[in-house]
Order: C-alpha cells, then sequence, then structure tokens
C-alpha cells in the first residue's frame, strides 16, 4: 500500500505534463481546420491524402497518449486519468471514423457531405483539447465516482460474505471426522466440568456455622474496606489530576472526608497493617491542605503516596486472608473451586481452537461467564461466606449446562452442513465467481479507461473461485470427497484473500479521493473568506478616512465623502453575496453547525455597516461593527488553515489518505468537530473581551448606541449557546453504534 500512498501524494494535475498531447490536439486541429476552409489551389486527391495522413496521426498520438498514460499511472495518476479520459472521450466520439469517412466522401467527390463531416471532427477534437486543457473530473463528476466505487465496495462486501459461506461449507467438509471427535471431546470436557462443580457446590452447601470462621470473615471484611479506600482516592486522584487550579479548593472536603476514614480503618486494622492506612491516612490529610492552598503538584504527590501505602496494606491483607483460609474447610474447597476455574479457562481455549476448523467465530461466553461465577465463589468461600459463594456456583452450573447445550446444536448443524452434495456447492461456488468477474470487469472499464482500485485482486479471486469450483464439481477424480472439498478450500481462501485485498484498495482510494475533495473544497472557502477579508480591510480603512474627513465643526460629510461612503456601502453588499456564496457551500454539504451560523453572523454584520454606510453613519459603531467581521473572517480563516495543515501533515505520514481531524471516506464532515470546537472557543473569548472593551468606554458612548451594542452581546451569547448545543447534538449523532455504524446522519 506504500506505493499508493506515495503515488496519493504527487497527485493533482500538473499542466506542464499534458500540455504536449495538448499542443499535437491543436496540431491537428489546425490541418483539419484548413481543409474546411476554400483551399482551391489544392487538388481533391491531395486533400483525400492529407486527410488521412491526419487520421494517422490521430491514431498515432492516441496510442501514444495510452501508452504516457500507463508509465505515468503509479507517479502521476491524475495526470494518466486526464490523459485515458481524452482518448476515451475521441474513441467514443468515433473521431478516426469519422476522418476515414471525410477521405471516402471526398474521393467520391462528395464535397458538401465531407464538409458536413469534417465540421463535426473539429468539434469532437475541439471537445478533446478542452478536456486536455482542463485537467481531470469535475467535482460533481469525482463525487459521481466515489458513489459508484462506494457501491462497487458494497457488492465486494456481499460477495464477500457469500464466498466465506462457501469456504466454511467445504473446510467442514475437508475435516468433517476431526470436527466430529473434537465436538465430542469438548462435550465430555463441558460434562466434567459440570459435575465437578455440582461437587464442590455440594461440598459448600454442607459447610456448617462452626465450619465458618468469624475471625477469617472479619478480616476478609477489612480487606474489602481497605480496597473500597483506595479505589475512592484513586477517584478522589483522578479528578484532581484534571480539574483546574480554581475547582482544587472545592474537592478538598471530599478529600479530607477520605482521609478521615482511612484513619478510623486504621484503629480496626491495629497490627494487620494498620500503620500502613494510618500513613495513608495522613497523606491524604496533607492532600487536602493542598488542595485548599491550592497547590496542584503537592497535592498531587500526597494523594500518590496514600495510594502507594493502601496498596501495601491491601497485598498485607491478602496474604493474611490466604494464609488464614487455608486453615478453615471453606478455604480449601475455595482452592479446588479456583483449579476448577482454570480448568474452564482451558476449555474455553479447546473451544476456540474448534472455531478454526470449523470457520465460525468462537463463541465462549458461557464458559467464560462460568469462570467467573467460579473465581467469585473461590473468594467467598475464603471469606467464609458460605451463601453468597452457593449463589455464584449455582449460576457457574447454569452457565456450564447451557454451553453444553449450544455445543449439541451447533454439532447438530454442522452435521448437516457437511452432508450437503459437494456438486451444489461447487454450482453455487460457479454462480458466485460469475458475478465476482461481472464485477471486476466492471471495475476495470474499458481498455482507454481508468480501471477502479482493486481491480485486479477481483479478477484474481474470479479466478481462485472458478478453480474451486471446478474441484467441488469434480466427481470423476476419484478422490473422496474430504480430499476435494480440501483443495477447493485453498481456492477458496485465496479468493478471499484477494476480495478482502480489493475491498482495502478500494476503501482506502475512496477515503483518499473524498480527502482531495474535501480538502479543495476547504481549500475554496478559504480563498473565498480571505477575498472578503481583503475587501473589508480596504473599506475599513476607508471607512476611517472618511469619518475623519467629516466637517469639524458640524460633523456633516463633504460631497465626495458622502459619495465614497455610498460606495463602500455598496461594497459591504457585494462582500455580503459573497459570504452567502460560502454559507450556500456548506448547506450544500450539511455537516458543519458552527460555521454557517458564523457567517450567517457575518453576512448581518455586513447588512448593518451597509445599512449605516448608507445612510452616512460611520463613527465609532460602524468601525466596531467592521472590526468585529475582520475578527470573525480572521478565525474562521485560521480554523480552516489549521484543519488544511493536520490534513496534509497525515497525508504525508499517517493512515490511508491521510484523513485530517476527520476527513476521509465521505462519512466525516467537511469540518470537523475539533474545528468547530476551537471557533465555539474563539467566539467565546471575543465574545468576553468584547464584553470588557464595552464596560471600560459605557459611559463615553451615546445611551442609544451602548444600549444597541449590548444587545448585539447578548445576541451572540445566545446565538453562541445554541451552537454549543446544536454541535453537541451532531456530535452524539455521529457517536458509533455497537454494530460499528455511526448513531445517525452526520
Amino acid at each position: 500500500m506504500t506505493t499508493n500512498r506515495q503515488a496519493r501524494a504527487k497527485r493533482g494535475v500538473p499542466a506542464g505534463r499534458v500540455l504536449w498531447a495538448a499542443w499535437l490536439i491543436v496540431a491537428v486541429v489546425a490541418p483539419a481546420t484548413a481543409m474546411a476552409q476554400d483551399t482551391p489551389a489544392t487538388t481533391d486527391t491531395e486533400i483525400v491524402a492529407q486527410v488521412r495522413f491526419t487520421r494517422e496521426q490521430f491514431v498515432d498520438l492516441t496510442t501514444k497518449m495510452l501508452e504516457v498514460a500507463d508509465l505515468l499511472a503509479e507517479s502521476e495518476p491524475e495526470t494518466a486519468q486526464v490523459l485515458r479520459q481524452a482518448v476515451s472521450q475521441a474513441r467514443r466520439a468515433f473521431i478516426a471514423e469519422d476522418m476515414e469517412r471525410v477521405a471516402s466522401l471526398l474521393a467520391q467527390g462528395l464535397t458538401s457531405a465531407a464538409a458536413s463531416n469534417q465540421q463535426g471532427v473539429i468539434e469532437e477534437l475541439q471537445k478533446v483539447l478542452e478536456l486536455l486543457r482542463g485537467g481531470a473530473l469535475d467535482l460533481e463528476e469525482r463525487q459521481e465516482r466515489i458513489n459508484q466505487w462506494r457501491d462497487q465496495l458494497r457488492r465486494l462486501g456481499r460477495i464477500l460474505d457469500d464466498q466465506k459461506r462457501l469456504e466454511q461449507q467445504s473446510r467442514v467438509k475437508a475435516h468433517e471426522d476431526e470436527i466430529d471427535r473434537q465436538f465430542e471431546e469438548l462435550d465430555r470436557q463441558v460434562g466434567s466440568l459440570v459435575e465437578q462443580q455440582e461437587r464442590l457446590r455440594d461440598q459448600a452447601a454442607a459447610l456448617t456455622e462452626e465450619d465458618l470462621k468469624a475471625e477469617v470473615r472479619s478480616l476478609a471484611e477489612l480487606l474489602e474496606e481497605v480496597r473500597e479506600l483506595r479505589a475512592d482516592q484513586e477517584t478522589i486522584a483522578a479528578v484532581a489530576d484534571i480539574v483546574g487550579v480554581d475547582r482544587l479548593p472545592m474537592l478538598a472536603e471530599t478529600q479530607r472526608g477520605a482521609g478521615k476514614q482511612a484513619a478510623e480503618l486504621a484503629k480496626e486494622l491495629g497490627e494487620h497493617g494498620g500503620d500502613m492506612v494510618s500513613s495513608a491516612a495522613e497523606g491524604m490529610a496533607a492532600a487536602a491542605d493542598h488542595m485548599e492552598e491550592p497547590d496542584h503538584q503537592q497535592a498531587r504527590d500526597r494523594a500518590e503516596d496514600a495510594i502507594a501505602e493502601l496498596t501495601k496494606a491491601e497485598r498485607l491483607l491478602e496474604e493474611m486472608l490466604a494464609e488464614a483460609s487455608a486453615r478453615t474447610a471453606a478455604g480449601r474447597i475455595a482452592e479446588q473451586q479456583e483449579e476448577l476455574a482454570q480448568q474452564a479457562g482451558q476449555v474455553a481455549e479447546t473451544a476456540k481452537a474448534l472455531s478454526e476448523k470449523t470457520g465460525r467465530p468462537a463463541n465462549t461466553d458461557h464458559i467464560d461467564a462460568a469462570r467467573r461465577e467460579m473465581e467469585r465463589a473461590a473468594e467467598k468461600l475464603r471469606a467464609q461466606r458460605r451463601d453468597a459463594a452457593l449463589v455464584n456456583q449455582d449460576e457457574a452450573i447454569r452457565q456450564l449446562k447451557d454451553e453444553k447445550y449450544r455445543l449439541a446444536q451447533l454439532h447438530q448443524r454442522i452435521k448437516e452442513q457437511a452432508e450437503r452434495e459437494l456438486s451444489e456447492q461447487g454450482a453455487e461456488q460457479r454462480e458466485l465467481a460469475g458475478q465476482t468477474r461481472e464485477t471486476g470487469e466492471e471495475m476495470a472499464g474499458q481498455e482507454d479507461s481508468e480501471s477502479t482500485p482493486g481491480a485486479e485482486s477481483v479478477g484474481r479471486a474470479a479466478d481462485a473461485m472458478d478453480r474451486a469450483a471446478g474441484k467441488l464439481g469434480d466427481e470423476s477424480s476419484g478422490q473422496s470427497d474430504s480430499d476435494r472439498a480440501g483443495q477447493a478450500n485453498a481456492d477458496q481462501q485465496e479468493a478471499i484473500d484477494q476480495l478482502e485485498r480489493a475491498a482495502e484498495e478500494l476503501a482506502e482510494e475512496i477515503a483518499a479521493e473524498q480527502e482531495r475533495i474535501e480538502s479543495e473544497q476547504l481549500a475554496k472557502i478559504d480563498e473565498l473568506l480571505q477575498k472578503v477579508l481583503d475587501g473589508q480591510r480596504h473599506i475599513s480603512e476607508t471607512t476611517i478616512k472618511a469619518y475623519e474627513a467629516r466637517d469639524a465643526e458640524t460633523g456633516d460629510y463633504n460631497r465626495p465623502e458622502q459619495l465614497k461612503l455610498a460606495e463602500l456601502a455598496d461594497g459591504e453588499g457585494e462582500l455580503s453575496g459573497d459570504v452567502a456564496r460560502v454559507r450556500d457551500m456548506l448547506a450544500e454539504e450539511g455537516s458543519a453547525v458552527v460555521f454557517p451560523i458564523v457567517l450567517e453572523q457575518v453576512q448581518d454584520d455586513l447588512d448593518r455597516a451597509q445599512r449605516r454606510l448608507a445612510s452616512l453613519n460611520a463613527g465609532e459603531v460602524t468601525q466596531g461593527i467592521q472590526k468585529d467581521i475582520e475578527l470573525a473572517l480572521r478565525e474562521m480563516i485560521e480554523s480552516i488553515r489549521e484543519e488544511l495543515s493536520d490534513r496534509r501533515n497525515k497525508a504525508g505520514g499517517g493512515g490511508p489518505g491521510g484523513p485530517g481531524g476527520g476527513g476521509g471516506g465521505g462519512d466525516a464532515p467537511l469540518v470537523p468537530p475539533v474545528a468547530e470546537l476551537k471557533m465555539l472557543r474563539r467566539l467565546q473569548m471575543r465574545i468576553a473581551d468584547q464584553t470588557e472593551t464595552l464596560n471600560a468606554k459605557i459611559d463615553a458612548l451615546p445611551a442609544d448606541e451602548a444600549s444597541e451594542m449590548h444587545a448585539r452581546l447578548a445576541e451572540r451569547q445566545q446565538q453562541l449557546q445554541e451552537m454549543a448545543v446544536a454541535l453537541a447534538e451532531r456530535l452524539e449523532q455521529r457517536e458509533p453504534t455497537p454494530g460499528g455504524q455511526e448513531g445517525g446522519q452526520p
């Protein structure tokens, strides 16, 4: 895959690489155009020869273009694509055949018909020339191609699922006797686990109150308290690690309460780890003091010291409990219970090994659940908690019996599957091979067009399927069914490998192409916004000059300034139209939440600035609106350029297609959530700065202007809250579901 990634990194349409083809097409068009003119000095025979010579030039040119396209396929695939498209268009238009028809008509003296046909040839040649000059597919065509690739990828997925099913059937047939033996052995092992677990359950139920030692139970309870305290302290430390310094004092009370619990527990423990827990209590108290100061580093260090002391106390108590429990009847049953849990784990591994033979995913849920219940029962028996252990033992028995039943059902289904005639499997395999070959041929395209990534692998998969079908259906070979199935299975596995490779190549190219389209769209948005920003800067500067040039005594504008302000108002209106174009681009893509609203705010501000300038009001409020426009545009441009930079960096050394910050694949948004979150943060900081600025000069502003600015800030803050809610909802929609798909459409 490295070569594909390197090729994509070099992509683009280097005009110089196709200019030679464009000039040669011009060389073909020019003589053809000349022949369409009146040429009285040239004989009909000479014209026929010239037309046929031009046709030969054209055929040679298209052949050479395809050869060059093959040479550039790896290093410059986009250039190769342009050349192939040009040749394909020329051939679809039958240009060479039409040239020959012109020559034939001229040879017959049918000059009018020849001229008509010749004009059609010239028009088609002009179209090819425009394609070479214009480059690759336009955005709509590229998106259509991506959609076609996605459809092919879905078909490959269905074919792959069918092939895996057929491969699994032949695998079972090839190993039929061995699978039967393994199922029987697994059934025996699970049955043995049930018997042993029932025996341990009976032994545990027979324990008397005298058998259960109260002092050991007390020790187990103390151990549980230490564990709970350590878990609480780890939670407090984790929270302290992420909260800001300003909020650290709020955590101090919780930390101090945990320290008091530790001090009380230390008294209960006495010589059984009490000194360690006491040290932990001191560390907790010190951590609480540092939280109140606040001192982040010291609070974290003391909290970690407390965790270390609690961990030491926990280990000591575990050793003491194991030693004390081993001398009790319940403890001895616990040891046997733990050994049985280990046996259950080994049986689960046997079941997984069997799945490799059957081709079915390993399902050891019941055995795993039984093993966990056994481990819990052992722990409770050590703690002298007989009744609680019996509950776990009963559940372990139930899970094991469920597993025994499940295995019997699975074995029966596999036996029925193995009884299916190989000839039937062969016929189904051959039919699937046909579907695969048809898909591969569609992906390969025509001789003069670029093939879909993965097309070759699909073709090889179809070949492997055909071989498998032949072996499955060959009843005259004299081989046993299991041998034939085994040989076919190797080909089927190869088909699966080739299909998976094809799907990977195609998915990677879809992601890469979608990423390129998104990056181009972002770059276009960046270009438009920069144009608006440059225009706004000029208008803002000119507004200040016009305002400063007004009459010093009356504050009125002279005629030149009035005309200039009217011109500036028109300029703000034109910029508003450019912003509307960007909004339309984002609305069409449909995934962005924050950016469209910010652009709406910018457009509103542009409209307000336009009205104020048209009303000859170029004062501080108008200039403030213009500054807000500039700042919002700069922030959007910075966010977009950060995203484009991330995409370029990841494309250079990242994964397939280099999806940057959420691009690629077509399911990710054009403007990823991280970019919109950054934009939200910038907007909130801007509102805070504007609020602080307004507060500083509120007394110097006219009441109506101050009120207007207050209302505007309040409106922007409300919009910011709505943006945050909308973005949160969009992120929630995009959260993966258990099936691996996103929970909603972007």
